[in-house]
């Protein structure tokens, strides 16, 4: 996968507020997790399909 001109490709995460909830509701450690997920999935795109 060659990278763009204009830098990498990444995804955009919106959150719903039902997840805002959520996460009011989670520890700090899960959502150290949470974030590094998120991340993850913005970076690569092909993460979770069937490729």
């Amino acid at each position: 996968m060659t990278t763009p001109k204009h830098g990498p490709w990444r995804a955009h995460a919106v959150l719903h507020d039902v997840a805002e909830r959520q996460i009011d509701e989670m520890t700090d450690e899960d959502r150290e997790v949470l974030d590094a997920a998120i991340v993850r999935l913005s970076l690569d795109h092909r993460i979770g399909s069937r490729a």
